[in-house]
């Protein structure tokens, strides 16, 4: 029994990490590319330098919607 337990948290562990990984890799990948898109966007819209880093910095908190969002459905659905 008690080593079933230990390996169910060991699966646990490991799928929380690897999901972790990904995550970090998509969010890094996803920040060279509207780094590497500002450039073609200031030019086309004319932006100003304010523009272009409010635009910049605005990107990385509307991630955080959807991650909460999915926070309160996980963890309503653990209590219940």
């Amino acid at each position: 029994m008690k080593n079933k337990v230990k390996s169910d948290v060991k699966a646990f562990v490991y799928v929380a990490v690897g999901v972790a990984a990904i995550g970090g890799l998509l969010f890094g990948y996803d920040t060279g590319v509207i780094s590497g898109a500002i450039l073609f966007v200031k030019n086309q819209f004319s932006l100003s330098a304010i523009m272009e880093e409010s635009g910049d910095e605005s990107l990385p908190a509307a991630r955080l919607h959807p991650a909460g969002t999915l926070w309160m459905f996980a963890d309503a659905a653990a209590v219940g």
